[in-house]
């Protein structure tokens, strides 16, 4: 038996103990890790890293200006790794969240390439002030959304961010998290931490993938009709009109030669229109890294190349990447850090909705009796062969452009210094710059732009934006034995965002489609151009401290300075505090070892909301030229004030209660994370009416609440190992409902197809309700009032009702992934339920003969044709003016939904089998995006991911993606 003699490490780990013998053995032991016995050997130094008895207690997360253990966080916080965004096919990483994270909704509503996702952090926080969550990159808060300033199309910021280059991406969703962020926090925070150089062995990474991108499925009830059919469908309509009957004489003896001769369905032509703008595309990517380094010097350097075409013609999208990450220790006290993120994006896109110039509306509208080509096969541009304001999408597709470049830079340099082995300053400057051109060009010949004698506008965008961050950190050991820990951060954060765009527009070309520049037009159209900014100025303070890592609570502080409000209103304090219990830690949880994570957190806290112009709080007047608007006088420069100011403004509050349990049995074989939250926003900025003496009808106030109330549960486990087979399955569900507690005076705002009203969902349609057909006379019918009691074929004197929701009442995945022996297989199922989707799409393919000219959607098969026909498509009137396109409840579709998002198979090489070749990986893979889609209303004619308001508009539809790819480890 030998003698024992103990010590304890510093806050910083380390520690000295006096042995006399050179057997001896040291023992590392602490709470919530695994013990580790080193034997000695001739060395005076031995280092060792413990793990934790969880791996979710040991789990890392990056929050921004904290780096925590999940076992020491108090807040709801998710985090995706990087293997839930590497060799995707997505061009943006918020694509890559959905299902991922519970409580987190990200939809998109365009199959583009490069197109806005929306994303939303437990639920929607505002009804007028932007809902979107912060984004910060690498401790840099940065701008995000959709950048695009024509109003047809969308890019989306993220897009310039290779998501190869990222490491992890985490969701702070509670106050306790978030509140650190302050003003504008309120809706979320997404810190997005890109890859970095490791101490060890330089390793090269070579990744190679190609694949199909196919158009989404179009739904039988929403394809175009062919020739037969709309010839039909067309003579019924004119004999069921009695004022086509009288002025042409038509019977049905003579009506088919009628819609023969005056609509050329007697031409043999059968031209399926979508199938010409849709097509099978191509995808490639490349990425490329080099990382490595010593104790003093690490990095990482990496460059990468993507390019996507879009299922519709016209659109496509192209990304050239590159990442560098340098860090140095000049001693033990000084170190130094930069980073640098470049993208340059290039994006061909189709304009969006019913505009003419869409292609995926001119499938939908064209006759399929007109033949694209003329005999010679050049393109049918002939004006008489096409409804009135209708083209040949073929032509303008090949000769107008949407064109979008953007240039992204995000870089960072930081320095730290140690003043004491427990108190350190650290100091980061970050850039975020954001450079868009963009390029409309309208031909002069055909289409919108002939009787213009063509157009061309360029826009240019320029987003600058720097936050430089201080932060004072001191860890705390009070007894120097790890019992009472703590760590305390302070600091001072300034951010300042510039705002510049210049845009030109001229018309009358030559017809010669290669001269495309403003400068070549003959007539200057509009010359208008933005200078804006705001800066942002913070004192911040956070900490939390621990007994024995059973009893963990935190807090933190934020005071914000915003020059978007008044000088009187332009401070706001922002606060936060969370408790957790590591229940497995306790002494009586010793012996219960199948235990692995018992935690229970409460949190509390509130943030802001500050996504607002950057001047509604003061009085604006505009000179020349204001969206569309001339207040120039005989030539000479004018003025006029174009919106009121309210020097009372002040943020969007949001009060957030958290209340979480984490547990985790058989060492973490089964885990479950549930969290409960109850989110309240004040002071909502909304538009208040005023005297129309001022000139204005409103001006915007903080007077409005709503709350989103609802809970998230994650469930992970293995089900099976043994063998050498493994299988790991997830599952997440998130609800939430969303209730508006107070408005202007109480009164009711109408949006469109929407209303916000008291007591209700912020997404509650607003529609008249459709009663069907009646089974008698074929005519439409609405209800009257809310009572459903009584109908009416009278449009207008249908009442509006409050009905149905646009938001989810649940959301959320399954995910599994079998392994055996280097062979993988793992999928995820995203599922949507309980929300209504409004098809746009309707008033045009489902029109009852509204647009009498243009063909229409299979739907309209299902007419009413006869007395006693039961149908909810009512019957066909040639010029229709009975209104029953128009919006209503008819076209409201439940929107439930499960479609399998990814499906990816891959092989990883033994390493005694690739070592030869000097390689230290090699894996590779097939994968399948967005392979198979479950809809639960069969009736519902597009796609149901229709974006945060659930909205059709004759978008690209979500495509489908088949990939194969390489990874070669060097």
């Amino acid at each position: 038996m030998g003698t024992k003699q103990g010590t304890v490490t510093d806050v910083n780990g380390r520690y000295s103990i006096g042995i006399t013998s050179e057997s001896a053995a040291l023992t590392f032991s602490f709470i919530g890790f695994n013990s580790q016995t080193i034997t000695l050997n001739s060395s005076n130094t031995v280092n060792v890293s413990l793990t934790a008895t969880s791996k979710q207690l040991g789990e890392v997360l990056v929050t921004g200006y904290s780096t925590q253990t999940r076992s020491t966080t108090t807040g709801a916080i998710a985090q995706v790794n990087a293997k839930a965004f590497e060799d995707r096919s997505y061009t943006s990483a918020d694509q890559a969240l959905q299902g991922r994270v519970a409580g987190l909704q990200s939809t998109g509503s365009s199959g583009q390439p490069g197109a806005l996702q929306e994303v939303r952090i437990r639920g929607i926080g505002s009804i007028n002030a932007n809902s979107n969550p912060l984004y910060v990159v690498d401790g840099i808060i940065i701008n995000s959304g959709d950048l695009s300033r024509i109003g047809a199309t969308t890019a989306n910021a993220l897009s310039g961010i290779n998501p190869n280059d990222i490491e992890t991406i985490t969701v702070l969703k509670d106050a306790s998290a978030a509140a650190i962020y302050g003003s504008r926090a309120a809706n979320g925070v997404i810190v997005i931490t890109t890859k970095s150089g490791k101490a060890g062995k330089t390793k090269i990474r070579l990744d190679a993938e190609f694949g199909l991108t196919k158009p989404g499925v179009v739904r039988s009830v929403n394809r175009p009709l062919t020739t037969d059919e709309y010839r039909t469908l067309t003579a019924e309509g004119l004999l069921n009109n009695p004022s086509y009957i009288s002025q042409y004489g038509l019977t049905s003896s003579n009506v088919l030669q009628f819609v023969d001769e005056n609509f050329g369905t007697n031409s043999g032509v059968n031209t399926n229109w979508l199938d010409l703008v849709q097509r099978t595309a191509h995808q490639q990517q490349y990425n490329l890294s080099v990382d490595g380094g010593d104790a003093k010097t690490q990095f990482h350097v990496s460059g990468g190349y993507f390019k996507q075409q879009g299922v519709v013609i016209n659109s496509d999208f192209n990304r050239y990447s590159a990442n560098i990450d340098l860090k140095h220790k000049v001693n033990d006290k000084l170190s130094f850090a930069t980073s640098l993120i470049i993208g340059q994006n290039g994006q061909n896109t189709p304009p969006n909705g019913n505009a003419y110039e869409n292609p995926v509306f001119a499938a939908y509208a064209l006759p399929s009796s007109i033949s694209p080509y003329n005999p010679d096969g050049s393109y049918n541009i002939d004006p008489s062969t096409f409804p009135s304001s209708n083209y040949n999408p073929l032509f303008t597709g090949a000769h107008d452009k949407n064109r979008l470049s953007q240039l992204k830079g995000l870089g960072s340099a930081s320095g730290e210094y140690k003043i004491l082995t427990n108190l350190k300053i650290t100091s980061r400057i970050g850039i975020d710059y954001n450079n868009l051109e963009e390029d409309a060009y309208l031909n002069p010949v055909y289409g919108d732009g002939a009787g213009l004698g063509g157009l061309s506008a360029r826009y240019y965008t320029r987003y600058f934006n720097w936050v430089w961050t201080n932060l004072v950190d001191y860890r705390i050991d009070l007894n120097h034995n790890h019992n009472w820990t703590g760590d305390i951060k302070a600091g001072y954060e300034s951010q300042k965002s510039q705002y510049y765009d210049l845009n030109v527009t001229t018309i009358g070309f030559p017809a010669n489609y290669n001269i495309t520049v403003p400068s070549n037009g003959s007539t200057p159209l509009e010359a208008l151009g933005t200078n804006e900014d705001y800066t942002v100025a913070s004192l911040l303070a956070l900490g939390d401290f621990s007994y024995k890592g059973k009893y963990v609570v935190s807090g933190s502080f934020r005071k914000d300075g915003s020059s978007r409000f008044g000088a009187d209103n332009r401070y706001g304090n922002f606060w936060s505090v969370g408790g957790t219990w590591n229940g497995q830690k306790e002494a009586f949880f010793k012996d219960i070892n199948w235990i692995s994570v018992l935690r229970a957190r409460a949190t509390y806290g509130t943030t802001g909301n500050a996504n607002i112009g950057n001047y509604n709080w003061r009085n604006l007047y505009s000179y020349g030229i204001y969206n569309g608007v001339s207040y120039n006088y005989n030539g000479l420069g004018g003025s006029a004030p174009t919106s009121v100011g309210n020097p009372n403004l002040t943020w969007e509050t949001n009060k957030q209660l958290n209340l979480g349990f984490d547990f985790a049995v058989f060492k973490d074989r089964l885990s479950l994370t549930f969290d409960w939250y109850n989110r309240q926003a004040t002071n909502l900025l909304l538009d208040q009416p005023t005297s129309l003496t001022t000139g204005f009808s409103s001006f915007t106030n903080n007077i409005g609440s709503m709350r989103n109330r609802g809970f998230e549960v994650t469930l992970s486990g293995t089900p099976v190992k043994a063998g050498g087979f493994r299988w790991d399955a997830g599952f997440n569900i998130s609800k939430n409902n969303n209730k508006i507690l107070a408005l202007v005076n109480g009164k009711d705002q109408v949006n469109g197809s929407f209303i916000n009203r008291e007591g209700m969902d912020v997404q509650t349609f607003y529609l008249r309700q459709w009663a069907g057909v009646d089974p008698a006379t074929g005519n439409a019918l609405w209800y009257t009032d809310a009572t459903q009691m009584q109908t009416t074929t009278d449009y207008n004197t249908a009442a509006q009702v409050a009905k149905y929701s646009a938001s989810p009442k649940v959301f959320g995945s399954f995910t599994s992934t079998f392994a055996y022996k280097g062979i993988s297989l793992d999928g995820l199922l995203y599922y949507n339920f309980g929300n209504y989707i409004q098809d746009g799409d309707a008033a045009d393919t489902q029109s009852d003969g509204y647009y009498p000219s243009e063909n229409r959607g299979a739907g309209q098969l299902n007419r009413w044709q006869k007395p006693g026909d039961v149908t909810n498509t009512p019957k066909y009137v040639f010029d229709n003016s009975s209104k029953s396109s128009f919006v209503s409840s008819r076209f409201l579709y439940k929107g439930d939904y499960a479609r399998l998002r990814e499906l990816t198979l891959a092989y990883t090489f033994p390493t005694a089998l690739i070592s030869t070749a000097k390689l230290s990986s090699l894996r590779i893979y097939v994968r399948g995006t967005n392979l198979a889609t479950w809809i639960r209303d069969k009736n519902l004619p597009g796609d149901p991911e229709a974006g945060i308001t659930s909205y059709t508009n004759f978008n690209i539809t979500m495509p489908k993606i088949f990939t194969a790819g390489i990874n070669v480890g060097f």
